[in-house]
Parts: structure tokens; sequence; C-alpha cells
């Protein structure tokens, strides 16, 4: 059985609706999104999504860890493949966290973007809540995000949530490392981490390079991860990609019909 929740401030909105919704609105907002970001560069970018069409696209642990992220083929928010992550809350592998050194790096304030969504299910089968957070490391040191608690209440079922982490300045917290400045680590993101952390203690290993989270027994499914800009920003893009289509659709019908008021 699977069920999809939309958690924003208590809505839920049904399965059906809540796929249809998020799909419909990414494709206006992959348009809109070229127009504002142009070309490409290496690492992160607007309209950057990893729904994990066959691996795991560098998402990784330690090295040992008994578990690393791994790939699913089936079973995502719109049933078909996502990433996993588990930990067994001892050891090597013990804490939930995995991150991102490539795709997820870069400048985050060149190239506009201020949000990261994505679906997120807990299916620890024990009522272990996971406190997912997203945490960003740079010459300026860790800042997190608020957590997001995720709870499985409904063993046996499915429960995707749609979750928004906000990345600006006012949304992102500095633990630990660096100079302290947001600008600093956001401008030059040298890894980005996925990592459950209940906020009593932010730890850290290797060198200040990974920030621990904490030691349960849980299993994390994720999928579609997107890098998306302010909503006012996408609005304006989209309202933009609308407008050319229309403009190019009345051509073709003056065109076609020979139209002098055209």
């Amino acid at each position: 059985m699977k069920k999809n929740t939309h958690v924003t401030w208590g809505l839920s909105i049904k399965p059906r609706e809540e796929i249809k919704k998020h799909t419909h609105l990414a494709g206006l907002l992959s348009l809109g999104v070229l127009l504002i970001a142009g070309q490409p560069a290496f690492g992160v970018s607007l309209g950057l999504v990893d729904d994990f069409p066959a691996d795991v696209l560098g998402w990784a642990e330690g090295g040992g860890s008994p578990t690393p992220p791994t790939w699913i083929a089936a079973g995502g928010p719109d049933g078909t493949s996502h990433l996993q992550n588990n930990s067994d809350g001892r050891g090597s592998g013990g804490k939930m966290v995995m991150w991102n050194d490539a795709q997820w790096t870069g400048d985050y304030l060149v190239a506009g973007v201020t949000r990261i969504n994505l679906f997120a299910d807990n299916r620890s089968g024990s009522g272990q809540v996971i406190d997912l957070r997203l945490a960003f490391n740079g010459p300026g040191g860790w800042f997190v995000t608020p957590a997001a608690p995720i709870v499985d209440t409904l063993f046996g079922v499915d429960e995707w949530q749609f979750l928004t982490f906000d990345l600006s300045a006012a949304g992102l917290t500095h633990v630990t490392g660096g100079s302290g400045s947001y600008a600093a680590t956001m401008g030059g993101v040298t890894r980005m981490e996925m990592i459950s952390e209940n906020g009593v203690s932010f730890s850290t290993g290797l060198s200040s390079n990974v920030l621990q989270g904490d030691a349960i027994i849980a299993e994390l499914h994720v999928d579609k991860i997107a890098a998306v800009p302010e909503p006012a920003s996408a609005i304006i893009a989209i309202l933009g990609v609308l407008s050319a289509s229309l403009r190019v659709k009345r051509r073709r019908t003056c065109f076609r019909f020979g139209s002098g008021s055209c």
C-alpha cells in the first residue's frame, strides 16, 4: 500500500492530487528556470533534480559503512526508482547521515538556489522519528536547516511527504567550524549532507568535515531532490514562458488566417 501526503503547516493533500500538482508545477518551473539560470555550470544550478533513474547519483557515507545509500528500482512517490538509506544505531553505519560532494556543491548564491524541495518517507517500522535536516559545509563552516520530523505512523504503508527547506540566511543556522559566514559557505559549498539530528548536540568527525547525526535504527527513502529559486522569481519566470508561448501561438494563428491586425 502507498500513501502520499503533503505536509505544510498541517495541510494534507490526497495522493493523486499531490503527484499531479507537483509534476505539473515542476514542468512549468523547469522552463522558467532555464530563463533564470542560462548556461549550466559545474555543481549546483537551478533546475537540478536528483530523481535516481539508475543509481545513487554520488550520495555516499563514510568508508566501511555497512549501510550505504542504495538505489531502489520502484516504490517512489510516483512508483518509480528512488534512494534508500539505513542506519543501524551502532558503529560506522549507526547514524542517519549521507552526503554528496559532486552536483550539490558550488555557489548557491550565484546560482539563485534559495530552496531545496524533496520527497521523503520514513519506513523504520518502529515509530522511530527521523529529524531530517539539510546541512552545508564550506569556508564559513557548517550551516543547517531546522529539523523536519518524519514519523512512521502507519506501519507497512508508504507515507511519502513533500518537504521544502529554506536556504536563505534566515533559514540556516551556523553550528560549527569556519568563519561563521553564511555568504562564505553558501557561496562555496564543498559538501551537502542529509542528516537526522534532533538538535541536542551537533557533533563532528573527520576533522569537522562531517556533521554527525543521531545514532538511530531507521530507514529513510528520498526522491526528487530539487534545487529551486524563491517563489517570486519562479512565478516571474513561469509567467514569462507562458507569455512567450501565447505570442508564438498568436503569430501562428495570424499567419494561418492572414489577419492584417496581428
